[in-house]
Order: structure tokens, then C-alpha cells, then sequence
């Protein structure tokens, strides 16, 4: 979340519960790929217990609209964020 301007597509990361310390990467599909082939690569993500979250843009939204409402957010709350918009598909209140 400290350097998501470095990252594009979608966040994949292990099994719940999330921490701070929780692997994950980011996937972008590749357009030369059939939607098929495409589709098997996620699939195959998934069967590794990979679970696909929120996109690149989605996150830096969800960052921008915390530090609209906190001035300075801690790590801590933009993960807070992170979570209640993935659980809920809204923002988070402060």
C-alpha cells in the first residue's frame, strides 16, 4: 500500500485472516493470451490458494478516500481500509 503506484492489475494473496505480513503479488492479465488460457492461469492461482482481492486502482481509491477523512493515515488504518472495502465493497467510515 506504501508503493502501489509500482504495482498493476489485481491482488492476490493467501488465506484469511490478512496482516500486514501476508504474502501476496500482483496480476495483470496478459492480452496476447486467449480469454481461455487467461482463465486457466487465474484458476490455477486460486488451486494454490491464491485468493484474488481488489485492483491497483481499487486500493489507490480506497487510500485516497482514507486520507480524505484521516490526515495522515497509519499503515495500519490504510490495511483497515483495505479490508472493510474488500469485505463491504464500500469505504470505510472514520
Amino acid at each position: 500500500m506504501e508503493e502501489i503506484e509500482k504495482f498493476k492489475g489485481w491482488l492476490y494473496v493467501g488465506p484469511q485472516p490478512w496482516s500486514l505480513e501476508s504474502e501476496g503479488f500482483f496480476y495483470s492479465a496478459d492480452m496476447a493470451l486467449l480469454p481461455a488460457d487467461e482463465k486457466k492461469i487465474r484458476g490455477e492461482f486460486e488451486a494454490q490458494g491464491w485468493k484474488i482481492t481488489l485492483s491497483k486502482e481499487d486500493i489507490e481509491d480506497v487510500i485516497e478516500n482514507a486520507k480524505d477523512q484521516i490526515e495522515d493515515p497509519s499503515i495500519d488504518q490504510l490495511f483497515e481500509a483495505f479490508n472493510f472495502f474488500y469485505e463491504n465493497d464500500a469505504y470505510i467510515e472514520w
